[in-house]
C-alpha cells in the first residue's frame, strides 16, 4: 500500500526517471543500427559483445545527459542534446567509414574543413530511408519534448550532478590515466584492435571515440633536452657525395589523387592513360593516407616529419604548426632559391595561407589569385599549374623551388563530369563502375599530358631544372573501396597488410635536363623524398636530411598502417632493429613541434 501511494504521488517524477535511464539504451541500439543498417547485425553485437562495452557506452551517454541536465535543469533539453549530438557523431562516422575508410576521430571535429568537403560525395551515396527516418525521429523528439513535462532539481542536487557527471566524463576522456586505465584494462576495454574500423565495430563509435581521446595531447618524449637532441646530430654517419656548382630549379608538382589505374589488371582501356608518367616513373610513393587527407602527405614531403608519431586521421597543418618550422621551402631559400607554392584551390583550405608562411615559402598562388583559370570538371584544370610554372622560371633571375599541388581530380568521379571521356573501358563492369573508372581515368590523363608538356619546355631550356611528381593518395572510387574489389585489385585473401600496401602506392618519378641517371629507391615514404631531391640535384643537404636517407635506406617504407624494409617485407610494427632509430626521429619531430626547436641549430645550421 505505501508502495503504491508513493508511485500516484511521484508518478511523473517515476515516470521521468525510467525514461531518463532507459534512453542510453535504446540510443545504443539506434546507433548501432546506424553503423550496420541491419537490424540481425545488431541483435548479434548486442548478444555477442561484452556487457562492459555496452555497460560503459551506457555510462558515457547517461553522464553526458545528466551533465546537461544539470547545466539547464530541463529534462527534454537534456534528452534532445544528447541525442542530436551523438547521431550526428554516428552519421557522419557512417559515411566517413563508406568514403574514406576511417572512423570518427576526436580531432576530427578541428577538421571541419575536410569534413564539408565530403558532402558532395555524401551527397552521392546517402540513402534516402535513412535520412527520412531520421528526420521522424527528430520530429517525433521535438514534439514529444514539447509535451513533455519537466522536473526542475534544486541546486544542490544539481551540483552533485554536475561534479559525478563531469568526473566520469572526464575519467572516460583521460582513459590511459589511473584509475579508468585499470578499470577499462580489467574489463578488456582497449582501442589496441588491428585498425580503427575493427575498434568501432567491437566498441560501437561512441567508447571507440573516447578511447582515442588521449591521442590528442602529445606527450614529451623521455629524455627529451638539448643535449639528448645533439648527441642524436653527432651519432649521424655522413655520406660524401659530389656536389655541382650549379642549382637547379626545383619542381615538385604533387598530383591529386594520382594512382596508376592500369594496376587494375582486368580492366581494359582504349589507350593507355598515363603514357608519360609510366615512361619516367622510377619509384613509388607510399601515402599515409587513402582517398583524402592531402596535408597530411604534403606536411611529410615539405618537412621531412611523420604522421606516424601523430594521432591516425589528425592534421598537423591545422593542429600542430603553430610556428616556424624548418623545412625544404626554408632549407632552399638558405641557400639562395626562391620558395614558390602554388594550388589552384582555396589558399584557407587545409590552413595552407598560415602554413606556407611558417615554413619558409616567399610566395604563395591560390585558387583565389586564379579565378579566370579554365575549369576542367569541377576544378581548375592542371593546365594551369603548368602555365604557373613556365611563368614564375621565365620571372625570376635566381633559381626556384616550386611545390604545386593540382586539384583537378579531386573526388566525385561522376559520369557527366567531362563533356566526354577520352579514356574508355572495353570490358564489362558494373555501370557505376564502369563510369567512375573513365571519368578518373580521363583526368589523369590530362594530368599525364602536362607532365609531357612541362618535360618538353623544360627539354628545350637552357636553365637545370629538375622535376619531381608523385600522387597524394588513391582515389575514392565508390562507397567501401567498391571498384577495386570489383576489378580484383582488391581481394578477401589479402591480409590487411597487404590491403594497406596496395592502396597507399602511387606514381613517383624524378626527372631532370642534365647529369647522368636518376638515383632513387623504389619506394619512398614522402618524409624521406627530401634527401634523394637534394641528392638528385647535386646540392649539399643539411644534417637532417642525412638522418632521413639513412632511415630509408632500412625503412624507405614508413607509414601507421604498415612499414617496409629494404626487402619489401612488409611489418605492422616498426622492427627491433630501427627502434633506437625511430626514437630518435621521434624526439626531433617533438623538438620542431612542440619542444624548443634545438634541432634548428645541430641539424639544419
Amino acid at each position: 500500500m505505501i508502495l503504491l501511494t508513493v508511485i500516484k504521488k511521484h508518478w511523473l517524477l517515476i515516470l521521468l526517471v525510467v525514461l531518463f535511464l532507459l534512453a542510453p539504451a535504446i540510443e545504443i541500439i539506434l546507433f548501432q543500427y546506424l553503423y550496420s543498417r541491419d537490424l540481425a547485425v545488431v541483435l548479434q553485437w548486442l548478444g555477442n559483445n561484452k556487457f562492459w562495452v555496452i555497460f560503459f557506452t551506457y555510462l558515457l551517454i547517461l553522464s553526458v545527459q545528466l551533465l546537461i541536465y544539470s547545466v539547464f535543469n530541463n529534462i527534454s533539453i537534456s534528452l534532445s542534446i544528447t541525442f542530436i549530438v551523438f547521431t550526428l557523431m554516428n552519421v557522419v562516422n557512417y559515411y566517413k567509414l563508406q568514403i574514406l575508410n576511417e572512423p570518427l576521430y576526436p580531432w576530427d571535429l578541428f577538421l571541419y574543413e575536410q569534413l564539408v568537403d565530403l558532402l558532395p560525395l555524401v551527397a552521392k551515396v546517402v540513402d534516402l530511408k535513412y535520412l527520412f527516418l531520421l528526420i521522424i525521429l527528430i520530429a517525433l523528439l521535438v514534439l514529444f519534448c514539447k509535451f513533455m513535462p519537466n522536473y526542475k532539481a534544486k541546486w544542490i542536487p544539481r551540483v552533485i550532478l554536475l561534479i559525478c557527471s563531469l568526473l566520469v566524463i572526464v575519467g572516460f576522456t583521460l582513459n590511459d590515466k589511473a584509475p579508468t586505465k585499470q578499470v577499462f584494462a580489467k574489463y578488456g576495454i582497449s582501442n589496441a584492435l588491428s585498425t580503427p574500423k575493427t575498434n568501432v565495430t567491437i566498441n560501437g563509435l561512441i567508447l571507440s571515440f573516447v578511447l582515442y581521446m588521449p591521442d590528442v595531447f602529445i606527450e614529451k618524449p623521455k629524455g627529451y633536452s638539448e643535449k639528448a637532441i645533439k648527441e642524436i646530430a653527432d651519432s649521424i654517419d655522413i655520406d660524401v657525395n659530389p656536389v655541382n656548382n650549379i642549382k637547379p630549379n626545383v619542381i615538385i608538382v604533387m598530383s591529386e589523387s594520382l594512382f596508376d589505374i592500369t594496376k587494375l589488371k582486368s580492366v581494359e582501356f582504349n589507350k593507355d592513360p598515363l603514357p608519360t608518367i609510366r615512361h619516367y616513373m622510377n619509384s613509388t610513393l607510399l601515402s599515409p593516407t587513402f582517398g583524402g587527407g592531402t596535408s597530411s602527405v604534403e606536411f611529410e614531403a615539405l618537412t621531412g616529419l611523420s604522421n606516424v608519431f601523430l594521432p591516425s586521421g589528425s592534421s598537423a597543418y591545422q593542429q600542430y604548426i603553430k610556428k616556424e618550422t624548418p623545412s625544404m621551402a626554408s632549407v632552399f631559400e638558405n641557400i639562395g632559391y626562391y620558395p614558390f607554392a602554388l594550388h589552384t584551390y582555396h589558399g584557407w583550405y587545409w590552413n595552407r595561407e598560415n602554413v606556407y608562411d611558417l615554413l619558409g615559402f616567399d610566395d604563395f598562388i591560390s585558387g583565389e589569385d586564379l579565378a579566370d583559370s579554365p575549369i576542367k570538371g569541377q576544378y581548375i584544370g592542371d593546365a594551369t599549374i603548368t602555365n604557373e610554372i613556365i611563368s614564375k622560371v621565365e620571372e625570376k633571375e635566381e633559381p626556384i623551388f616550386v611545390y604545386a599541388v593540382t586539384m583537378q581530380n579531386h573526388s566525385p568521379y561522376v559520369t557527366d563530369l567531362y563533356e566526354e571521356n577520352s579514356i574508355i573501358v572495353e570490358n564489362e563492369f558494373s555501370d557505376s563502375t564502369k563510369g567512375m573508372i573513365e571519368t578518373y581515368a580521363t583526368g589523369i590523363s590530362d594530368s599525364d599530358y602536362e607532365l609531357s608538356r612541362m618535360i618538353d619546355y623544360f627539354n628545350n631550356s637552357k636553365e637545370p631544372t629538375l622535376i619531381v611528381l608523385f600522387g597524394d593518395h588513391l582515389p575514392s572510387l565508390g562507397t567501401e573501396m567498391a571498384v577495386y574489389n570489383e576489378t580484383g585489385y582488391l581481394n578477401k585473401e589479402s591480409s590487411f597488410l597487404e590491403g594497406q600496401y596496395l592502396t597507399r602506392q602511387t606514381p613517383l618519378l624524378v626527372w631532370r635536363n642534365f647529369g647522368h641517371s636518376i638515383e632513387i629507391p623504389e619506394l619512398l615514404s614522402p618524409a624521406f623524398l627530401s634527401p634523394f631531391i637534394f641528392e638528385n640535384a647535386g646540392l649539399e643537404m643539411p644534417k637532417y636530411y642525412q638522418f632521413l636517407k639513412n632511415y630509408a635506406t632500412q625503412l624507405p617504407g614508413y607509414i601507421n598502417s604498415v612499414k617496409v624494409d629494404k626487402n619489401g617485407e612488409l611489418f605492422s610494427e616498426t622492427p627491433a632493429d630501427m627502434r633506437e632509430l625511430e626514437e630518435m626521429y621521434e624526439m626531433i619531430q617533438y623538438d620542431l613541434l612542440f619542444g624548443k626547436q634545438y634541432s634548428k641549430k645541430y641539424l639544419f645550421d
